[in-house]
């Protein structure tokens, strides 16, 4: 199956408000330009091989992120979510329900 990164373009996509990316084989690490979407509101990563840590930084108006079924490490930071002041809703799980 293809594996792929995130295209380098995605750091000027600044309006975003949801991003489902989720069941793309995306691999390597959540790149830290993800940082700068300040409008996202939603976010799926989920069912893909990312891997290092989380780092959503700067994603502050953030309300829902799922990043269930991928190759995340380290420890979730004691700040975790920093300045998501909006997030609702957080699926971390290493497997899906179904799995």
């Amino acid at each position: 199956m293809p594996r792929g990164d995130f295209y380098p373009r995605f750091s000027s996509l600044t309006a975003l408000s949801s991003l489902d990316l989720s069941g793309n084989t995306l691999g390597g690490q959540i790149p830290a330009d993800l940082g700068g979407f300040a409008s996202l509101r939603y976010l799926n990563l989920s069912v893909n091989v990312l891997e290092g840590p989380l780092n959503i930084t700067g994603l502050v108006n953030l309300e829902t992120i799922d990043v269930t079924v991928n190759r995340l490490s380290g420890a979730i930071p004691a700040s975790f979510p920093p300045n998501c002041g909006s997030l609702v809703n957080v699926n971390l799980s290493p497997k899906s329900a179904s799995s």
